[in-house]
């Protein structure tokens, strides 16, 4: 996956670099963009803090990724043609759940939040 940098905060911005370092396209390339302000594209986003939190290691960076890019690859068309012929795709399992799993992820860090 391309994926673009837009960070303000340098030391995000340079360990992003680290981790993702064959990855790293200019953002007209990228398909995903990660970033640590509020930044509107017709991309796939991962913001920093938002749908990832901070501090994070590699493994939830990349868990992140993946999930968002799953998210996005699953419209309601896509969905309805899983549903119609589950045979054609041995991940629909997968898929599910790890959508489900951020879903919760999401709804408890909400709850949290709220108290």
């Amino acid at each position: 996956m391309k994926i673009a940098i837009e960070c303000k905060c340098l030391l995000l911005k340079e360990s992003l670099k680290l981790f993702l370092k064959d990855q790293i396209y200019p953002k007209d390339e990228a398909s995903l963009i990660i970033c640590d302000y509020e930044y509107k594209t017709d991309k796939i986003i991962l913001i920093l803090g938002k749908d990832l939190r901070v501090p994070f290691t590699k493994e939830d960076l990349i868990s992140s990724i993946n999930e968002a890019n799953l998210a996005n690859s699953m419209n309601i068309s896509n969905l309805a043609n899983l549903i119609q012929n589950p045979d054609n795709n041995p991940n629909l399992e997968a898929q599910i759940d790890t959508l489900l799993n951020k879903f919760k992820k999401d709804l408890i860090q909400i709850i949290k939040n709220a108290k």
